[in-house]
Parts: C-alpha cells; structure tokens; sequence
C-alpha cells in the first residue's frame, strides 16, 4: 500500500542537529549540547514523531525511544525507512486518536528527554499540552522544542491557508501550494546565495530566521496560582 507521507522528512538532517528542507542548511549546537549531558540508555519521547526521523536519532545515540503520533499505518511506514541500529536502544511506536490521548497511553514511564518539533504552531492551546507533557519529564528531564517563526513565506502561505479556513469554517478550503511555491522562487542556488548573506547578517536578523529553538525542564513543587 503506498501511503500519502505529506510531511515526509526521513532524508533530512534531524532536528536536533539542523535541518536541510527548502533550499536551506540549517545548523545548530543549541539541542546537541544539551543532549551530550544525558546519560546513554536513559528513555525518550519524540512527540508528534511524523516521520521519526528524530527517533532514529536518538536510537542511534542510545536511547530508549517512544514515538507518539496520530497515525499507526504511516508510522509503521516510516519506520520501515530506517536502519534501526542492533545497540540495544528500544523503540515503541504509540498510535492514538489525538496526541493527548497518545499520552494516556504511556503508563508510569518518566523520560529524561522530550522532543516536541513544529507540533505546538498546529495546536489550539499549546501551553495546555505543554503542561498534560510535563509529569512525564523527570525531574532533571529537559524537553526540546522548535516552533517556526511565521515570516518565511511558507509559514505566511500556510497562515493564509489557515486564517482562510478558520473565517470559512471549512478546512482548507482554498488551497495555496506553500511548498510548491516556495520551490519555485526559491531554487537551491538562490537559497545557498541567501544563506551565505544570512551568515554575513545574522547579528542584525537573526529574528527572521526560520525556527526558533527551546530547551526547558519542569520547575517541580510549583503552587497553583503558578501552573
């Protein structure tokens, strides 16, 4: 059965190295330098896995991975796409209907690392399940998150598309090919052109770039008026 794997990332650098997509190099120390300071074997969760391609990641350096995502076909699918390495790391895939009710699904297993890539942009209420992911952490757990900025002109062609549906009522009721045209304008000798501006520049714009990263670990003991 050949499966449609829209956001289909399997050959791109992971997150928490980088990422390769649109005609950009995107590299950063922010996640690989965290992720140095925990301990090899200890348990992961990659929410929102999408085409586990940070799973396979974090197998390779060891950890023991659970990935959580709305779709058990394609997440099967994807997984076939990968060399899964014989080093005694653990893979589990959870499928639900939602990912709040993937999260039920985890029984007592604390981890002392969640990944949380370009998930919370497509959530109503990010900081509610931000806080239903927190007793899931360990106490000197860390989460790593990315979320787009909204100025590239696929997240502005994507915010049209959504601002559209949402006044029609209907989901996407006029599609603009963000990707397509993004593709388009942008081949890969402009961007590579762009990118090397980008790095003579970024003092001065680095608030237009196209991610912005976070690392967070849960503040434990907090009184209500706090949560």
């Amino acid at each position: 059965m050949n499966l449609a794997k829209t956001f289909d990332r399997v050959d791109d650098v992971s997150k928490i190295e980088g990422c390769n997509t649109r005609g950009v190099e995107y590299r950063w120390s922010t996640f690989s330098n965290v992720i140095a300071s925990i301990p090899v074997g200890s348990n992961a969760l990659d929410f929102g896995a999408g085409s586990l391609r940070e799973s396979f990641d974090l197998a390779v350096r060891g950890f023991n991975v659970t990935s959580i995502d709305i779709d058990s076909e394609l997440m099967s699918a994807y997984k076939s796409s990968y060399d899964w390495p014989a080093n005694g790391a653990s893979h589990h895939l959870i499928a639900a209907s939602d990912l709040t009710d993937g999260l039920t699904k985890i029984g007592d297993t604390r981890f002392a690392l969640v990944t949380c890539f370009d998930v919370l942009e497509h959530l109503e209420d990010p900081g509610a399940m931000l806080r239903l992911i927190e007793p899931y952490l360990a106490d000197d757990g860390k989460i790593f998150i990315t979320v787009p900025n909204g100025r590239t002109l696929f997240e502005l062609a994507f915010r049209f598309d959504l601002l559209l549906a949402r006044a029609t009522k209907r989901y996407m009721r006029v599609q603009v090919d963000a990707l397509g045209l993004s593709e388009r304008i942008c081949s890969g000798a402009r961007m590579a052109a762009i990118d090397r501006i980008d790095q003579k520049t970024k003092s001065i714009f680095r608030g237009l770039y196209g991610w912005n990263l976070f690392v967070a670990s849960p503040v434990r003991n907090r009184s209500s008026k706090h949560r």
